[in-house]
Formats: C-alpha cells, sequence, structure tokens
C-alpha cells in the first residue's frame, strides 16, 4: 500500500516537477509507471501527495474523466486515498453532472476514516445547484448546521448565486439573513448578486431593504448592482429615487456605464422627462459613452409622446448612420417610432421611410423593405430615387438583377428618373451576373431613351 505520508522521494520529486512545468500527462505517466511496479525497490512509490497532485492539475484542467480515470487506478493498485482525494474526485462528478455518483461517495466518505469536511460538503451542494436540485442542496446545508461542518462563507455564496440565477432572490435574501445570525460575512459579490436578482425579478420592496442593509454595514454596490436597481426603480415609476441612487453611485466611486445611464434615460422619457433624458445624455456623451441603441430608442418614443417628432427624426437618422437602425431585433423599435408619429398626427416623410428600408436591406430582409414601400404609397408618400437605389442596391448584392430591372421598370411608371448612382448599381449588378445579355440590352434601351 502506498504511503499517505508524502516522501521527498526522487519519483515524487520527478513528478512535483513535471506538474509545475505543464507536463501533466508525463506526470500522471510516471506515476503509473512508478505505482504498478511490484515489491518496489528505492526509490520508494509515489505518496498519495503526489496522486493528490497530478489528480488536482487533471481536475483543474477540466480533464475530469481523466482524473477520474487516475482514481480508480490509484485504488486498484492499492493507493490509500486520503479526504483531498475523495474531494477532487467529488469535484470530477459534479461538474460533469454525475451527481448521483458524487453522493455515493460522499456517503462512502461519511462512513469511512476520512469524514467530509467542509470542501466535501461545499461541492457537493454546489453539484446539486448545477443541476437544479436546490431541495437536495438545502437538505445538504441542514446536515451541515446539523451535524456536519460548520457552513462557511462559501457554502452561502454557492446557494445565493444559484438562487439568483434561478429567480428566487426570496431565499438569497434569507440565505443572506441567516448568514448575519450565525456570523458569517457574505462578500460583497454575494450582496450584489442578491440586489441585482430582486431588481431583475420587480421585488423593489426587498430590494431597497438590502440596500438599506448594505448601507449600514458599509457594503458598496458594484455597477452591475447600481444598474439593476436604477432600472427596477424606473420600471416603477421611481425615477426621482433613481437619480438620487445614480447621485450615490457617482459619490462612491462607482462609473455609470453605458446600460446605467440609458436606463436612466429610459425612466426619463416614460415618465415625461424627455428634457432631463436629453440632458443626461449629453452628460454620457461628455463622460466618452456612446449612447446606445437602446439609449436613442427610449428617448425618441419619448420625444414623440410630447409631438416633438422632429427632434425624434434627427435622432432616427443620426442612428443610421451609425448603422444601428439595420441592427437585428431592432427593426420593430423603428417602425414602432413611425406608429407613434402615426398616432400624433405626424405624417412620416419620405426620408423617414428610406431610413427603415434602408435598415431592413442591410439585414437581408428585402420582402420587408418592399412593404415599406407600399406602405409610403398608401400614406400618400412619393418615394423618390433615393428610394428605388437603395431597393435595387440590395437586389443586385442579393444577385437578383431581373428583379432589379423590374424596380427600373417601376421608376419609369411613377415618373422617378433614375440618377448616376441608379445607373452604377445596375451596372455592378450586370458585372456581378456576368452581364448577361437581357440586362444589357435593357440598358441599352434605358440610354437611348434618356430615362
Amino acid at each position: 500500500m502506498v504511503a499517505r505520508v508524502s516522501s521527498h522521494s526522487d519519483t515524487d520529486l520527478r513528478i512535483r516537477s513535471l506538474v509545475s512545468s505543464g507536463m501533466v500527462d508525463a506526470a500522471a505517466s510516471l506515476l503509473r509507471r512508478r505505482a504498478a511496479e511490484p515489491n518496489p525497490s528505492p526509490p520508494p512509490p509515489p505518496s498519495t501527495a503526489s496522486f493528490n497532485l497530478v489528480l488536482s492539475s487533471l481536475a483543474r484542467s477540466r480533464r475530469f474523466d481523466c482524473a477520474v480515470d487516475l482514481y480508480s487506478f490509484m485504488c486498484r493498485v492499492g493507493a490509500d486515498p486520503d479526504v483531498i482525494s475523495f474531494n477532487i474526485l467529488l469535484n470530477c462528478y459534479c461538474e460533469t453532472g454525475r451527481v448521483d455518483c458524487a453522493r455515493k461517495v460522499f456517503d462512502e466518505m461519511a462512513l469511512g476514516f476520512d469524514k467530509p469536511n467542509v470542501v466535501s460538503y461545499n461541492t457537493l451542494i454546489k453539484g446539486y445547484c448545477k443541476k437544479g436540485l436546490i431541495l437536495d442542496a438545502l437538505g445538504v446545508l441542514s446536515v451541515m448546521r446539523e451535524n456536519g461542518p460548520r457552513p462557511n462563507s462559501r457554502t452561502y455564496s454557492i446557494l445565493i448565486d444559484f438562487a439568483c440565477g434561478s429567480s428566487n432572490s426570496e431565499l438569497g435574501l434569507r440565505l443572506i439573513r441567516e448568514m448575519l445570525r450565525t456570523y458569517l460575512v457574505a462578500s460583497v459579490p454575494a450582496y450584489n448578486c442578491l440586489l441585482a436578482g430582486l431588481c431583475k425579478e420587480g421585488k423593489m420592496k426587498l430590494a431597497k431593504s438590502l440596500y438599506s442593509m448594505m448601507v449600514k454595514l458599509g457594503v458598496k454596490g458594484n455597477v452591475v448592482s447600481y444598474t439593476g436597481f436604477v432600472s427596477g426603480l424606473c420600471r416603477e415609476g421611481g425615477v426621482i429615487e433613481a437619480k438620487l441612487l445614480f447621485d450615490e453611485m457617482l459619490e462612491a466611486g462607482c462609473s455609470p456605464n453605458v446600460v446605467t445611464y440609458s436606463a436612466l434615460i429610459h425612466g426619463f422619457c416614460m415618465n415625461g422627462k424627455v428634457d432631463d433624458a436629453l440632458e443626461m445624455m449629453q452628460r454620457m456623451v461628455l463622460k466618452g459613452l456612446n449612447p446606445n441603441v437602446v439609449t436613442y430608442t427610449g428617448v425618441m418614443l419619448g420625444l414623440c409622446k410630447e409631438g416633438r417628432v422632429g427632434k425624434a427624426l434627427e435622432l432616427l437618422e443620426e442612428m443610421n448612420l451609425k448603422g444601428w437602425v439595420c441592427k437585428m431585433g431592432k427593426m420593430e423599435e423603428a417602425r414602432k417610432l413611425i406608429r407613434e408619429m402615426r398616432d400624433k398626427s405626424v405624417l412620416p416623410d419620405v426620408i423617414t421611410f428610406n431610413t427603415l428600408m434602408d435598415g431592413f436591406c442591410k439585414i437581408g430582409r428585402i420582402e420587408a423593405a418592399k412593404d415599406v414601400l407600399c406602405d409610403m404609397e398608401g400614406e400618400g408618400v412619393k418615394p423618390n430615387v433615393v428610394t428605388f437605389n437603395t431597393i435595387m442596391s440590395s437586389l443586385t448584392r442579393l444577385g437578383d438583377l431581373e428583379e432589379a430591372m423590374n424596380v427600373v421598370e417601376q421608376m419609369a411608371s411613377k415618373g422617378v428618373e433614375l440618377d448616376v448612382i441608379s445607373y452604377s448599381i445596375i451596372s455592378e449588378g450586370m458585372r456581378r451576373a456576368s452581364a448577361c445579355e437581357p440586362a444589357e440590352n435593357h440598358m441599352h434601351k434605358m440610354a437611348e431613351n434618356d430615362t
């Protein structure tokens, strides 16, 4: 049987050196050779500490199956695992979702010489949490309270993190209060995670209670927790309170990010404080932060609600110049803006429709762009050459030269003259399509008619 006491044998030293050099496979190979030798003569066989060193290295590099296989070999050759070996095995099983196997190992430890320590319990709790088995995880916590080693801050942090991630922040709050009752110090990330979770779930009363507790304990919020809190307050109409919190954030030395500013700006707009939103937008830019799509959209909708459509259109054009209108998932916001304009009896002009069409074309939604063209005509807005060029450009990029030529026919029927850009688009489309003869003939005909 391999001795537990770590021997500074040549084998142990070589294994340690190989692991330190990152040569874990070579260390494992040497370990297997030396441990499998019958009736070993000096140097002595590798120690349990050497096995643990290699097992730990394999687990850290997430080679969990290799670590489990080495552990099995360790047992076959009569090596004597200790609590560290067992904990590494527990971790491997939990990380690979085999929590039932981990539980068997844990129960064997409880019946054997090497009793589970707090690391063992925490590892099993984390394994249950990863599988979404919160009741089993809480059951392990109960055993710790009654018979096992005393839960530590890490125990609670694992559970709080899972509670927040599974939209059960009230459980997280109960756990953090239990920590305080047992004189355990919760980590700053645990508080911030919990605060952000409560705000995300809309439980603002509990969030305010937790924030007050954090202030009393001197726990500083981070940008994530402050942003979640600001956003939550704005959602429930507490924009003034959100602004005060924003100011507290600055005083605490925590720098707001784009999301923080956008949340407050959106809150101002939804509560009829568009000028405050515009001012905050300017402050944001002065801080070197560029407004994003969410920022612009919130302000534009707020402006439309106040009937300040001209300013909203300026921002829409600014967004389009930055290529943001065409981002996937943001076209509906642009459509919503146009609906707001109609509701205010302010008819969108050709520039507005062209901007929307350009956005659809840039993400390849040519049919949606054509629908916008129909909407224009339905609203009595006359398409111009830019309108048709936008659609033609998209069609030629997609290789549909024939449909692009149909657009040319449509232009002629509506009395819209081609410009130099129109000819350039068709010419480039013909080049891409290897200059098909029908298209060439059509171009010559267009030129002859001075279309």
